[in-house]
């Protein structure tokens, strides 16, 4: 009977760190199977990177790697430079993307917990109550972002009119009209606008008011100058 002879197994220091993850390298670090010395840099800041992202500072990563510490900072600051991204208008949908999805796998886990029969009465509510706060903030967030309306700013566009020229009396009274129909539409309703309505109003008639009087005024001045030069034209020297 022939024996099976199984194959030898690779020694640890033969084997590449690009044969095992990180964290099984790191683990062989720690049990003195792999030379801290033999690791690459890439491997190195591999491991650097994992221990950063797990919380553990510049000093315990030395320890656990059996190097120095300006060596974990100089790892880190090579591994920021490799992170680094540059502008790219691509990146703002690809991150939007990103978060839409985020925020739809959110809803729909909430809404799963929300169906489990399982599931207590409270926590259906707060399950379906955190589903909308996800839902209303992803809004809010495309809105900054310029991916959706924002209802105020298009109020705000609206409230502002600009000319070069002061109003006439006719177009400031037009766009208190204008005004008063976008304040229609709002569902609350606050007396201090009321009364500064009114205010404009009142300022609006007075205005008005002023310029009737002036054009009536230069009209009487034009007819009283209108006889006295035909009174002029009408005296004659007795002979």
């Amino acid at each position: 009977m022939t024996a099976i002879v199984e194959p030898k197994p690779p020694q640890p220091d033969d084997e590449s760190a690009g044969d095992v993850g990180v964290i099984e390298l790191i683990r062989r670090v720690q049990r003195r199977e792999v030379k801290a010395s033999s690791l690459s840099g890439e491997d190195r800041r591999s491991c650097v990177e994992y221990l950063t992202a797990e919380g553990y500072s510049a000093a315990e990563i030395a320890g656990v790697l059996r190097t120095s510490d300006r060596t974990v900072l100089r790892d880190r600051q090579r591994i920021r430079r490799s992170n680094a991204l540059k502008r790219d208008p691509a990146l703002v949908e690809q991150m939007v993307g990103r978060l839409v999805g985020e925020a739809e796998t959110a809803v729909s886990r909430l809404r799963r917990v929300a169906r489990d029969a399982q599931t207590s009465a409270a926590v259906r509510v707060e399950a379906e109550r955190s589903a909308w706060t996800v839902a209303r903030e992803l809004v809010q967030s495309l809105q900054r972002l310029g991916y959706l309306p924002m209802a105020t700013a298009q109020v705000r566009a609206e409230l502002t009119h600009r000319v070069e020229e002061p109003p006439s009396v006719e177009e400031l009274a037009q766009e208190l009209e204008r005004l008063e129909s976008i304040r229609a539409g709002c569902r609350v309703r606050d007396e201090h606008v009321t009364e500064h309505v009114a205010r404009v109003k009142d300022a609006l008639a007075r205005v008005a008011a002023g310029e009737a009087i002036g054009r009536l005024a230069a009209a009487i001045e034009k007819q009283v100058e209108g006889t006295e030069v035909n009174g002029d034209g009408d005296d004659s020297d007795d002979e």
